[in-house]
C-alpha cells in the first residue's frame, strides 16, 4: 500500500540535530538520523524494525495511507509555511 508524506512539514538542522516541524499540527520531533534516513527513503524495502519506526510516523501524522487534501498553493513554500502561522495567531 502506498504511503503519503505530510506536505505541512519542514526540517530544521540546528547543533547536530534534525527537528522536524508539523507547522500545520503545530507540534515539533526531534529526530535520529536514521529516523530521518527512513523518512527520506519510506517507498524502500524495510526491515521489521523499521516498520516499527514508519508505523509511528504514520501514528504522529508524519505519513498516512490516504493523500493529503491538495491546497493548490501557488506560491513558495516558504510563504505557505509563514501564511500557515498568521492565521493561527488571528484566530
Amino acid at each position: 500500500m502506498d504511503l503519503f508524506i505530510n506536505p505541512y512539514i519542514f526540517f530544521l538542522i540546528q547543533e547536530s540535530k534534525i527537528i522536524l516541524w508539523d507547522y500545520n499540527a503545530h507540534v515539533q520531533y526531534e529526530l535520529t538520523d536514521h529516523e530521518f534516513f527512513l523518512l527520506k527513503n519510506y517507498k524502500k524495502d524495510l526491515s521489521k524494525d523499521d516498520l516499527e519506526i514508519i508505523q509511528n510516523f504514520i501514528n504522529y501524522g508524519i505519513l498516512s495511507y490516504t493523500s493529503y487534501e491538495d491546497i493548490g498553493w501557488k506560491w513558495d513554500e516558504l510563504s505557505k509555511i509563514f501564511l500557515s502561522e498568521q492565521e493561527m495567531l488571528f484566530h
